[in-house]
């Protein structure tokens, strides 16, 4: 049965390694993070109707029987919940404590079965969970009502072959694992199970944007990633097109208000920095001159009057018996382009990329690439098998945030294990070697995707 909301919602995560727990028709279940609601009758429940567990506070002090929480009679915008998972409310200068939320620990978290995207049950691999409440130490604590908090419900499951380790940072001092859970925390870093941040080697550059990944190697950074990306202003565009040899010069002279004075045209979005998009249209027109074309743009403004349109060209494009361009130019620019008062700075001049244009007797193709774009929400990370890290957004941008490192040692056996299961190398194992997946003699990285 779907929940009756109230007024507000609640948002709660965990920082550290505990799940909320919930009772979903007599099954327990656990999450790490969400937004919910109250209920008719009090309970603190998801959008599905799963009730958050606690322990009530009954005749001055918080019970200790584990059971569904109930906060009868409280406009959810005066509740608080503490970093230690205690709720209260003030309503008339009078403050009430309801209960303290309760947390779970596993011994081995990453076997939990998901049931649902950031929904877990326990397993016999993962063990039975160990409840307790957030000051007992090792369960973590909360944040309550922070933009940030749904990210914390998902969760990465990776593996590494061939006795290589992943690095992750504890404190000062660097520690390995050969297979992992990892959460985003609620700053956005890449976290296990015990709060150790995963290290690895940033994108220095527009990342996967741009197409050419620019990594540096030299530095080994903690991951962190945005819940949503701001918008970018377009400053290049990219052609990737064939021009069909075959065609016949343009009978006129080139009016864009008049196809058959061109031979082809394309358009493309260009962005401003608001995240605001125009039309870029690029007119294609073969000459009288053989393995010539000329290129114009025409930029548009859908808020725009006729009278300011901006025109550009023509810019001429020379091609070898082969196809090959050859023009002296193979990167040209626009003229200063102006877009509408909302704000935003004009996009200026945009370096139009013409090196990869080819003439062949093929038809036309068109690929067409800027790098600018709008705002986008967090959709999807993904670990690649050679460790590539990309974050995929709303806007359709598949952005590079960098690459995992991993470590290989001489004598791996001599490697110790430290309270958190954790490897600590050691006279025996010899000094990490660093290096990436597929490369260094360093085999593949397993894992599934965050959503």
């Amino acid at each position: 049965m779907q929940p009756v909301a109230t007024k507000g919602t609640i948002m709660l995560a965990i920082n550290g390694r505990g799940y909320l727990i919930f009772n979903d028709q007599r099954t327990t279940v656990f999450r790490r993070s969400g937004t919910f609601l109250l209920d008719a009758s009090g309970h603190i429940v998801t959008e599905t109707g799963q009730r958050l567990k606690g322990f009530p506070f009954i005749e001055n002090r918080i019970s200790g029987v584990l059971g569904d929480l109930v906060l009868l009679d409280i406009d959810p915008e005066l509740i608080d919940i503490n970093k230690y998972g205690l709720i209260s409310s003030i309503q008339n200068d009078v403050k009430t404590i309801h209960g303290q939320i309760a947390m779970a620990v596993f011994n081995s978290p990453y076997q939990l079965e998901e049931v649902s995207p950031g929904l877990f049950t326990e397993t016999m691999e993962s063990g039975q969970p160990i409840i307790g409440v957030s000051e007992s130490g090792i369960l973590g604590n909360f944040s309550f009502g922070n933009e940030l908090v749904p990210a914390v419900d998902n969760t990465l499951e990776l593996s590494a072959t061939d006795n290589s380790y992943f690095v992750l940072a504890e404190g000062n001092k660097t520690v390995y694992a050969s297979s992992m859970l990892l959460f985003f925390d609620k700053e956005g870093f890449l976290i296990d199970e015990f709060s150790n941040e995963l290290i690895g080697y940033p994108e220095v550059k527009d990342g996967a944007v741009t197409g050419k990944d620019t990594i540096d190697f030299e530095h080994l950074v903690s991951f962190r990633f945005w819940s949503s990306l701001s918008p970018k202003a377009s400053n290049t565009v990219t052609l990737n097109i064939n021009l069909n040899s075959q065609d016949l010069p343009a009978a006129k002279s080139f009016d864009h208000f008049d196809a058959s004075s061109y031979n082809v045209s394309y358009e493309t979005s260009l962005y401003d920095s608001l995240g605001d998009s125009y039309s870029f249209r690029l007119f294609f027109t073969q000459t009288e001159e053989e393995n010539e074309w000329q290129m114009h743009y025409l930029f548009i403004d859908p808020e725009i009057t006729p009278d300011v349109e901006q025109l550009g060209g023509p810019y001429t494009l020379i091609f070898d018996d082969q196809g090959v361009l050859i023009s002296d130019q193979l990167v040209v620019q626009s003229e200063f382009l102006e877009n509408r008062y909302n704000g935003a700075i004009d996009i200026g001049v945009i370096e139009i990329d013409i090196s990869t244009v080819t003439q062949s007797s093929l038809e036309y193709t068109a690929n067409i690439q800027q790098n600018g774009y709008t705002y986008g929400h967090f959709n999807r990370l993904q670990v690649e098998n050679c460790g590539r890290v990309v974050v995929s957004y709303s806007n359709n941008i598949d952005f590079v945030h960098g690459q995992l490192g991993l470590a290989s040692f001489q004598n791996p056996a001599g490697l110790i294990q430290n309270s958190d299961g954790l490897f600590v190398e050691t006279e025996t194992s010899g000094t990490a070697t660093l290096g990436t997946a597929c490369n260094d003699g360093i085999a593949e990285i397993n894992g599934d995707d965050i959503y």
